[in-house]
């Protein structure tokens, strides 16, 4: 029926991918809803499936509980808690033995268990304030009876404290005005030393508590542990437990106590696990550095705690490989090693051992290791016998046929049975490439001359073999000639080349030099430049091992794609002269002091050539046109302007100018569009634009009678006529192109004065 979506229900989602979150949580909320007795399969169903989630574990716990199943509940406790910790799933257990065993005559000694227990647990986690809270406010509700017992309850107390506001928690400002009240009333007289004392602590756990804030921003601590995905979110918060714990491994406590140190560290990995759990780096980090902390701690004396976080090692190492369905080599590999650095022999075969005999895993890596590890402990012959075991399991390639002659060859110098071996491998895998490769390669390894070594016999086999894929064909021919090249006579190398390139012209159209620059190279080393190897056709050459010759490609088709780019004819150029914008001629001064400073050394230069050229005009009678002086001192513009001005008006001519002033400033104001922003007065009377008018027109006329001085000057000297006593103009045409130079002689100082340009624009 048409239009109608077909919903899949959520079993059916979980069926298909037992990772679904969304399907599990649809299902979770129907079965919360249900008696225990009817929703236990699924929730043993969900805590199989999701071990490191607390948050599933505590729905079951607290169902559980909620049907008064207070002997299964324990029993989910005693399964969840050691692997689990969850600082909710831990509240909830602290919860359940309150509530539940206090009709016991030993409640608070088991109570007072079970709060050291989960401090010693969660007593890191940020958000365990509420357990230090709790567990205060339980010693304190603890009837003593006599001087000894009430003295044994304040150090209990105390404890507590100490411990609570030395560690960065939420709300550690709360637990330390709680301590500091609690003190004045024990003991006033001591309060003020003791707070004393722990008031640095407090201060250093209050500032790593605000930083950890700051470095978890945006960490998601409950999320569900899936196999790597890849997703955008994913990789973020893997990236933000990777930040946090660098940031621990920095000590940002800078505690002196390397065991509190390596404990915070333990325990942020152990947090980052419960969210990524299925990333099997992290528990090969974390083991890694229980490792070194232990040895650094046997080494410093404390035998005890060191072998205590060596057998957290071993726990660890035990959850990777049992309680999640990784079947990971890697973390079986490095528990094997662990074993073995401790001399547990044993534990390492059976680990190994654990290993092969999974199902749903390709054992050949495993046995491989297994053959190396049996060589280091036991030598060859239990090697030889695990080989054999190997040789009967179908589910075997041939790298371990490999790795079993090279130990033969490199361990026993055995060149007879490390050949059969490989000849067993190529009759029952066949030429596979990398196969021939290893056994040519070891061939080549025997280093014996050409007459007297199988390794011709075996290329010539393997070249006659049927239906031999191309890129395979090449391969074998370039190892033999290589090979040839190396102890071959002149001779032997002419008739394997002939033959070589006669079996390879049939699949490729590539010239004989194509061929021959192929057996010459060496790398990406060529004969010849990666200019002239297109010409060749060499790169038709298409090889099985391509990493060098893809190189080889690309540096080819980097060379063809520069020269095939298109280029312009420069024959026809014209020289470039920019047109820079009319504001760049004003002169700007920053309102810093540098700024005012240079302004007033300007104005004061500008007084002084001011009155020697006033001097000047009195001497030597100069016309008024001659000198155009600065009449505002804010806005002058040198005299080059004038060609900038020219290229947004009319070709100007010596005689006199005639323009309209609202074309002008539209012109420019149009050509320079974004200097508006800028400039934003106008010019509101006619007075201001005829000023504007004038002075342009003035600019402008200087500047063609600067033009035509230069062509003259220019036709004089081709024409022989020009002296040297006679005066050059006073600008030349690259001073011209400048922008605010303020020229040093003084007889090139012509400055005109736009009074009103700068703002009109």
């Amino acid at each position: 029926m048409a239009g109608v979506i077909m919903q899949i229900s959520p079993e059916s989602r979980v069926n298909q991918d037992p990772y679904d979150i969304e399907a599990w949580y649809m299902l979770l909320r129907e079965h919360l809803k249900k008696p225990i007795a009817e929703s236990r399969p699924f929730f043993e169903r969900l805590v199989e499936n999701f071990p490191m989630c607390g948050r599933f574990w505590r729905y079951y716990v607290e169902q559980e509980i909620r049907a008064q199943n207070y002997e299964e509940a324990e029993k989910l406790f005693q399964r969840c808690l050691p692997k689990v910790l969850h600082i909710e799933l831990w509240k909830c257990y602290v919860r359940y033995v309150r509530e539940t065993k206090g009709s016991l005559l030993s409640f608070q000694e088991q109570m007072a268990h079970v709060y050291d227990f989960a401090m010693e647990k969660i007593g890191f986690d940020i958000q365990s304030y509420q357990v230090y809270s709790d567990y205060v406010c339980f010693l304190k509700s603890v009837q003593a009876v006599g001087g000894y017992a009430e003295n044994q309850r304040i150090s209990a107390v105390r404890k507590v404290y100490h411990r609570g506001v030395s560690t960065p928690l939420t709300n550690v400002e709360l637990l330390w005005s709680e301590y500091c009240s609690w003190e004045k009333t024990v003991n006033p007289v001591l309060a003020e030393k003791l707070i004393a004392d722990k008031h640095r602590d407090y201060q250093s756990a209050r500032r790593v508590m605000k930083e950890m804030e700051t470095v978890m921003r945006g960490l998601n601590r409950n999320k569900v542990s899936v196999p790597p995905r890849r997703t955008l979110s994913e990789l973020r918060q893997f990236a933000l437990w990777k930040q946090l714990i660098d940031w621990e491994k920095s000590n940002p406590l800078q505690t002196d106590d390397y065991a509190l140190y390596a404990k915070r560290v333990i325990y942020t990995y152990e947090q980052a696990l419960l969210c990524f759990s299925f990333h099997c780096n992290i528990w090969y980090e974390a083991s890694v550095f229980i490792q070194k902390a232990s040895d650094l701690l046997i080494e410093r004396g404390d035998a005890k705690l060191g072998m205590a976080l060596m057998n957290a090692n071993i726990s660890l190492f035990e959850r990777a490989v049992h309680s999640l369905k990784l079947n990971n080599m890697l973390l079986h590999f490095a528990y094997a090693d662990f074993e073995e650095q401790r001399m547990k022999f044993d534990k390492a075969q059976v680990i190994y051992n654990r290993l092969i005999e999974c199902s749903d895993i390709n054992p050949t890596l495993a046995y491989i290791q297994f053959m190396k590890y049996f060589r280091r402990t036991e030598g060859i012959k239990s090697a030889r016998a695990l080989f054999k075991k190997a040789r009967e399991d179908g589910r075997c390639e041939y790298h371990v046929y490999v790795a079993a002659a090279f130990m033969e060859y490199r361990c026993c110098k055995d060149e007879t049975v490390a050949s059969k071996i490989f000849e067993m491998a190529l009759h029952i895998f066949g030429p596979k490439p990398d196969l021939v490769e290893c056994y040519l390669d070891y061939l080549k390894q025997l280093n014996i001359h050409l007459e007297n070594t199988n390794f011709c016999s075996v290329v010539e086999r393997l070249l006659n073999t049927e239906n031999l894929p191309v890129d395979q064909l090449l391969e074998f021919w370039n190892k033999y000639c290589n090979y040839v090249q190396c102890v071959g006579n002149s001779e032997e190398i002419k008739d394997v080349f002939q033959r070589r390139e006669k079996c390879l012209r049939k699949h490729y159209a590539v010239p004989s030099s194509g061929f021959y620059i192929d057996l010459c190279r060496y790398g990406t080393l060529l004969p010849c430049s990666y200019k002239q190897l297109p010409a060749t056709d060499y790169l038709k050459l298409e090889s099985s091992k391509n990493e060098i010759f893809e190189e080889l490609k690309t540096k080819v088709q980097i060379i063809a794609s520069d020269k095939m780019k298109p280029k312009p004819d420069v024959s026809g150029m014209q020289r470039f002269v920019p047109k820079l914008p009319l504001w760049s001629c004003l002169r700007e001064y920053p309102e810093d002091g540098n700024g005012q400073e240079e302004k007033g050394l300007y104005r004061d230069e500008e007084d002084e050539e001011r009155k020697e050229e006033e001097e000047e005009e009195e001497e030597e009678e100069e016309e008024e046109e001659e000198e155009i002086r600065v009449v505002r001192e804010e806005e002058v513009i040198p005299l080059h302007a004038a060609h900038h001005i020219t290229y947004c008006l009319p070709k100007p001519s010596a005689s006199s100018i005639v323009v309209n002033a609202e074309e002008i400033l539209n012109s420019l104001c149009r050509i320079y569009s974004h200097s508006v922003q800028k400039k934003t007065s106008k010019v509101m009377h006619e007075s201001e634009k005829d000023k504007i008018l004038n002075q342009i027109g003035v600019a402008m006329k200087l500047y063609v009678d600067n033009i035509e001085a230069k062509e003259e000057m220019e036709r004089k000297k081709r024409s022989g006529s020009f002296s040297d006593s006679e005066e050059e103009p006073l600008y030349t045409s690259e001073e011209l192109a400048k922008v605010n130079v303020y020229h040093k002689r003084r007889q090139m100082q012509r400055t005109i004065n736009l009074p009103s340009m700068a703002p009109a624009l």
